[in-house]
């Protein structure tokens, strides 16, 4: 966690990890410092700041990636109950990032190899895929000329589930985004009437 908070400040993103409370880290607990914030699903509070949704999901996609591709050291749980969001007394916003207790560090070569596997997907580079494929230990029949219109299909099915997973954070981030809009036209809502009993 202190390695991820300090990788985040180093690539001067505007997050904050809160820090680990020397002497009370044990393999069952982890004690943070308290940073004061609201979860980042409170529609209330986040109409309430007049907080830019859009922006705030696009920083904690930021740190995901810094974390994934460049890094290599990442919060394996990266859920909305580990998401707060601060609003200093100035009105500065910030995603805080909580509970590194499944953190998980890739070498080199598979981080670099897993990067260029989601780029490869998204530029539709086939290629450069595979050589990706490869690269993590992940096994693929190469098409021959006599199998090339099957392997092709397989290999087409294969880069569209990778594009897939290489564009998973940014539609969960859009999808969030949604839910708060909804969330907040649903808080505005005028509450039905009961009637009387």
């Amino acid at each position: 966690m202190t390695t991820v908070r300090e990788n985040m400040e180093r690539a001067n993103l505007d997050v904050i990890i809160p820090r680990v409370i020397p002497g009370m880290v044990t393999k069952r607990v982890l004690v943070m410092e308290f940073i004061e914030g609201f979860k980042v699903t409170d529609a209330a509070m986040l109409e309430k700041h007049k907080i830019d949704v859009t922006a705030l999901l696009r920083r904690i996609y930021q740190a995901g990636a810094q974390q994934l591709y460049i890094d290599g050291m990442f919060n394996a749980d990266p859920h909305p109950g580990n998401i707060l969001v601060n609003v200093a007394a100035d009105g500065r916003v910030r995603p805080v990032l909580l509970d590194f207790g499944l953190t998980k560090k890739l070498d080199d070569n598979f981080r670099v190899a897993f990067a260029q596997m989601v780029f490869s997907a998204s530029r539709m580079d086939m290629g450069s895929l595979l050589s990706s494929f490869d690269k993590m230990g992940v096994s693929v029949q190469r098409p021959t000329t006599a199998l090339y219109n099957s392997q092709t299909c397989c290999l087409s099915r294969i880069l569209l589930c990778v594009i897939n997973l290489s564009h998973l954070i940014w539609r969960l981030c859009t999808a969030a985004d949604c839910l708060f809009s909804s969330a907040r036209r649903f808080a505005a809502a005028p509450e039905p009437r009961r009637p009387h009993r």
